[in-house]
């Protein structure tokens, strides 16, 4: 006689098969999906960071320029060299007007706080002379660009921010984190040392094997902070010449 059907060890032994493939397939999309969330965080904080970087570079190297150009077609030279003009309220930089400043707790602190002052070509005349500060509100970074006149409005700038570290090369081959200017007497600040770092703003499912732990000089000490835990964090340093100082 001709046996039909399945015999109840077969059924089993199915059954197992299925389970098996079932947690397998199970286990390569969660570990798909927590990849994905990994690259989304890490995409993320790299982005931020970087914005940090460029916009704070930016604000250093204007750092004491003091020449307005204008293309004002006015001017038979207008549009080959422009015209420079005088600028109402702007004050040279000195000692008791500076143009650069950092934080006497820049030392002690990888969340430094500093501004500067400068004169841009971008805006009308009337808002040409601009002061720039940066501080910090526990980890989220702020800062106030306003005309040189005006008091501070700090603006929220970036989140998640871990360390925004600057340390300035004076021009005797020294090097100052604080002051204003940080570099005094015959010196002048002639470049700076800026290390951002940023950490996610989300936790990243898993153990993300990304740094742990960042250190930086900071006055004379090593100073050192910890990525949160379950976080991924991002750290980028870059070295920025400061020319207007040279001149003032």
């Amino acid at each position: 006689m001709k046996r039909q059907g399945f015999s109840l060890l077969e059924l089993l032994l199915a059954s197992a098969i299925l389970v098996v493939l079932g947690v397998l397939v199970t286990r390569a999309l969660l570990d798909q999906a927590d990849l994905a969330r990994r690259t989304q965080a890490r995409n993320e904080v790299q982005d931020r960071v970087r914005m940090v970087m460029e916009l704070v570079k930016q604000d250093l190297m204007m750092a004491g320029s003091s020449r307005y150009v204008s293309f004002s077609a006015g001017s038979a030279n207008s549009f080959i060299a422009g015209v420079t003009e005088a600028i109402s309220g702007w004050q040279g930089c000195s000692s008791t007007n500076p143009c650069l400043s950092a934080d006497a707790g820049n030392s002690t602190s990888l969340r430094d706080r500093f501004s500067v002052r400068y004169i841009t070509s971008l805006r009308p005349t009337s808002e040409a002379c601009r002061k720039v500060e940066y501080s910090f509100d526990s980890y989220t970074l702020r800062r106030s660009d306003v005309g040189c006149s005006q008091s501070a409005s700090p603006q929220p700038l970036a989140d998640n921010i871990l360390v925004l570290n600057l340390r300035f090369e004076c021009s005797d081959g020294s090097f100052a984190d604080t002051g204003s200017p940080p570099c005094t007497g015959n010196r002048y600040a002639r470049a700076a040392y800026i290390t951002v770092v940023g950490f996610s703003l989300t936790p990243a499912p898993g153990n993300p094997p990304d740094a742990s732990s960042f250190s930086v000089v900071s006055g004379n000490s090593t100073l050192t902070e910890n990525c949160p835990l379950g976080r991924i964090c991002f750290g980028t340093s870059e070295r920025v010449e400061l020319p207007s100082l040279k001149d003032q």
